[in-house]
C-alpha cells in the first residue's frame, strides 16, 4: 500500500523464481497507475538479460 506510481514492475515469463501471475501481474493490479514489462523467454536475471530494456524503464521513469 505505501508504493505509488510511478512504477514498472519488470518480470521474466521464464522466471522459475518469481511467479509471473502470483507476484508480478497481482503486484501490477494492485498498484494503481503501475506498468507491467514481460520479457519473452527471461528467467529471473532479468536485469542480466535485457539490460537495455531495464535502462530505458529507468529513463522513462526519471523524465517523469
Amino acid at each position: 500500500g505505501e508504493l505509488r506510481p510511478p512504477l514498472v514492475i519488470m518480470a521474466g515469463d521464464g522466471d522459475k523464481v518469481v511467479d509471473l501471475g502470483r507476484q508480478s501481474e497481482r503486484l501490477h493490479r494492485e498498484v494503481e497507475g503501475s506498468s507491467l514489462a514481460v520479457a519473452a523467454g527471461v528467467g529471473h536475471m532479468m536485469h542480466y538479460a535485457e539490460p537495455h530494456a531495464i535502462a530505458a524503464a529507468i529513463r522513462s521513469l526519471a523524465a517523469e
